[in-house]
């Protein structure tokens, strides 16, 4: 009953506020007739499809409809004149969302006169009404058994009941058509609703809302049930929103996982508008403020008037410091590197009102901050089982808002459930970690519009702190900026206790005690490489010289020279101060550097290079240029950045790169 009635309120047909009396010419309201036939009872939970005709107006619409007493919510799907309509029924917020035409709209069920489902209060909270209350039938009502009839071929039972609705105003004689007790349906199920049909009378009001007097309107309207389940809905789906819509006033239900401040990812970057797929590593590392990309170059970005990469597609490896300020650019092939400062439109970079840059933070760096995301549900991403969040952005990409685009863009970023893990650190499997977000734009400048769509997949994202040796820059300074340098342990057979199949952590510990003593950045410590000697541990290394150039980040100390570096070293060696801790099997052991110890040592192992008769092209110094430029493309959300430039084509940037 509740839903033809839901369904006449959508044709205009019901008058509000009007109480009077049942009409006598449609029916009295009355005990049921007694009979030994046993009503069918409606179940707490069903699925079922509907074909709903107004024999009035000639009109017939499809619904699907999921009703779940049990958990206090519904859903339906609405197909009327060729247009799609989803309702979700939220009552544990008392909101119904309707999406139609891609729009969302929320309204509080308090303000709603009509629901496919009800609406009524259960101890100050709001609830779906009971299946009875929702037919009209069964507990409550007083409905008669009239016989058994044929319904589209299936034997049934036809009960009938006459309802009276007093704030409409409206008589009604229902009539409700089971499957007969003993015929099997479909679906396994006994005696399950085939049809219901209503007839009977509502009085007309005037457009304000008054009662016309002596002025109804006949209801004639049936409602056939196809495939009707009992039980719990099959797919859960069912209950949630469309995914991709953004509604606003929805109350959001779920907070966003928390991001840790060092992680490392592979993306999948598909650019749906242009049909290509790109791919990067990164690792952002909040402690250390570093950031490291990885990537092969595609050819379809113009920079200044030519292509980022014309020469070849080698791969290329970003570094920003931010320690320092520097960002390296470097060719892995023909070993190039263009130093310069980090751009203050980076994807890791914020800037600062005086001008200079600071490293984001790592919820900024993935786009989840300033923004009001609402949690969407859960979604199959990959097979994975996921979580939704969807939200709108104005402020993205800072570089394109800067050059007076007007840009609005929509995200949804779907994490992993939190009973789904993967491989991870040392110290525990990853759980809720990011696995997509996909962002959809409209960009304008003046007259000109143009729309991006992007879906961005994240693989083996791990929470994680990284080795230094991972964002060498070596290959940027010259060998006279280097000084190869080895120094003993005091103590024997430490290579045994704390370096053998240790050796990862070993050389991180070591280089940030060289990096703390020398007091330098731990990038300018390269090529650490530990030995026994005959029963002494000696340890090589390479040292570097400062940047030549400065950074614009705020708040970064003055570098020392190598030659002031080497001497801060030397001077703690020779003072017996040089001490740090070992993490070997879950101990700590304090080394100590034998007191002058440090020497220059020509003879510092140095990873094999490739045999003189094998020539990389790489890239140019001018190419390593443009892919300096090319940075400001890459970071947390690297790919729309990409659509910007494809739009400007040679509307690009100018740079000045010191040497």
């Amino acid at each position: 009953m509740q839903c033809l009635l839901f369904i006449i309120s959508l044709w205009g047909c019901l008058s509000l506020g009007a109480y009077s009396q049942p009409n006598p010419d449609v029916c009295i309201p009355g005990p049921a007739t007694p009979s030994e036939k046993t009503r069918p009872t409606l179940p707490d939970q069903f699925s079922t499809q509907v074909e709903l005709t107004n024999f009035n107006k000639e009109t017939t619409l499809q619904t699907q409809e999921v009703y779940d007493g049990i958990n206090n919510r519904g859903a339906s799907v609405f197909l009327v004149d060729g247009e799609v309509e989803y309702h979700t029924y939220d009552y544990r917020h008392s909101q119904h969302i309707e999406v139609h035409d891609g729009v969302c709209t929320v309204t509080n069920m308090t303000n709603t006169t009509f629901l496919l489902f009800g609406f009524h209060y259960e101890n100050g909270e709001g609830h779906i009404n009971s299946v009875s209350d929702i037919f009209d039938f069964g507990n409550g009502y007083n409905d008669s058994f009239i016989g058994t009839e044929m319904i589209r071929g299936i034997p049934v039972d036809h009960w009938r009941g006459c309802v009276y609705k007093e704030y409409l105003n409206m008589t009604l004689i229902s009539d409700l058509y089971f499957s007969a007790e003993g015929y099997t349906m479909p679906s396994g199920d006994n005696q399950v609703l085939v049809r219901m049909t209503i007839n009977g009378t509502v009085q007309n009001v005037t457009e304000d809302g008054k009662l016309i007097p002596d002025a109804f309107t006949n209801v004639d309207m049936s409602a056939d049930y196809f495939t009707f389940e009992k039980g719990p809905a099959k797919d859960e789906f069912v209950f949630q929103v469309p995914l991709g819509h953004l509604c606003p006033g929805r109350n959001s239900t779920s907070p966003m996982p928390t991001i840790p401040k060092q992680f490392s990812a592979r993306r999948e970057i598909v650019k749906m508008d242009q049909k290509k797929v790109h791919y990067f590593e990164e690792q952002f590392d909040a402690e250390a403020k570093l950031v490291r990309y990885y990537f092969i170059p595609n050819n379809d970005t113009s920079v200044t008037g030519g292509h980022w990469n014309p020469y070849d597609f080698d791969p290329v490896e970003i570094i920003h410091d931010y320690n320092t300020g520097i960002g390296y650019i470097i060719d892995p092939v023909n070993l190039n590197c263009s130093m310069m400062p980090i751009y203050k439109f980076s994807s890791d970079s914020q800037s600062q009102p005086d001008g200079s840059i600071t490293m984001t933070n790592a919820t900024t760096y993935l786009e989840l901050e300033n923004a009001n995301w609402v949690y969407e549900g859960k979604a199959i991403v990959r097979d994975i089982e996921c979580h939704a969040w969807i939200a709108k952005r104005t402020d993205w990409p800072k570089m394109a808002i800067s050059q007076g685009y007007e840009v609005n863009s929509t995200w949804e970023y779907f994490f992993t459930d939190l009973e789904w893990t993967a491989d991870g650190s040392k110290m525990s499997s990853e759980k809720g970690r990011p696995v997509r977000v996909e962002i959809q734009a409209t960009w304008k400048l003046n007259d000109t519009i143009n729309t991006t769509h992007e879906v961005q997949n994240i693989y083996h994202f791990m929470k994680a702190s990284h080795e230094v040796h991972l964002f060498d820059i070596q290959n940027c300074y010259k060998p006279k900026e280097t000084k190869m340098l080895a120094f003993m342990f005091n103590g024997t057979n430490l290579y045994n206790t704390v370096v053998l199949n240790n050796t990862r952590q070993f050389t991180t510990d070591v280089r940030n005690a060289i990096a703390k003593y020398a007091k330098v950045s731990a990038l300018r410590v390269v090529d650490v490489f530990a030995d026994d000697v005959k029963g002494h541990l000696k340890v090589w290394f390479s040292l570097l010289d400062k940047p030549h150039i400065m950074g614009d980040v705020t708040g970064v100390l003055p570098q020392n020279n190598l030659t002031v570096a080497y001497n801060n070293l030397m001077n703690a060696i020779n003072a017996g101060i040089m001490k740090f801790n070992v993490m070997y099997k879950q101990r700590t052991h304090t080394l100590t550097v034998r007191s002058k110890s440090l020497v220059e040592d020509g003879d510092n192992p140095i990873p094999p290079q490739p045999p003189a008769d094998v020539v990389h092209k790489g890239y140019s110094s001018g190419a390593m240029v443009g892919l300096a430029i090319a940075m400001i493309l890459i970071g947390g959300a690297l790919g729309l950045g990409v659509g910007f430039y494809l739009w400007k084509h040679n509307k690009g940037f100018s740079y000045q790169v010191q040497e």
